[in-house]
């Protein structure tokens, strides 16, 4: 696990110095060298409700809210933590024999939160990646890689939705059983 987290955070570290050279880019938008030099990096948080249709060998609709805070970098690259709550509904109590019985069960992500935004205008489209860690119920990996659009209503206020997978992995004797998903995401940027 720590290696996936570990590569998964060196390939956002690449992709993020290979972010400083924009010559390619310009036709997106104005001069995006320029808006980098311009820009001072500034708090940006966000408050996101989702929901997720469980698919594969443990399909299990949840639904979840969480808090993301950070730094926006340039106006092209946010960096963050967050924390949230996700509810799963369905079997997923694990009885004394090792099968599932119907119930529910609540996990407490928190993880790493990189978002790259591909221009920087009123609507921009960007790639979203949440990597880190379940808390509850033998939880462990959370990963939540996602596409989006935002729309800005003021200077530094916007409303987004992402569409992505969800993956919150779990502890079974010894083994990882994973629970992933179809994700649907709304949220408030501040």
């Amino acid at each position: 696990m720590k290696k996936i987290i570990l590569s998964t955070l060196l390939i956002f570290v690449g992709i993020v110095s290979y972010a400083q050279n924009w010559n390619s880019w310009s036709n997106w938008g104005g001069n995006p060298e320029k808006e980098i030099i311009q820009h001072k990096t500034r708090y940006q948080g966000e408050i996101n409700v989702s929901y997720v249709f469980g698919t594969g060998s443990n399909p299990y609709n949840r639904i979840g809210v969480e808090t993301v805070h950070g730094a926006r970098l340039n106006p092209f690259v946010f960096c963050g933590v967050g924390v949230g709550v996700n509810h799963f509904y369905g079997q997923i109590e694990e009885t004394y024999w090792g099968s599932y019985r119907p119930g529910a069960a609540t996990f407490v992500p928190v993880f790493a939160a990189f978002r790259f935004y591909f221009i920087n205008r009123r609507v921009s489209p960007y790639l979203k990646i949440d990597v880190g860690y379940g808390i509850g119920n033998n939880g462990r990996l959370y990963a939540s890689p996602s596409i989006g659009l935002k729309y800005s209503f003021l200077s530094h206020m916007a409303i987004n939705f992402d569409i992505g997978f969800q993956i919150q992995q779990i502890n079974q004797y010894g083994s990882a059983d994973t629970f992933g998903g179809i994700l649907f995401k709304l949220g408030w940027s501040f």
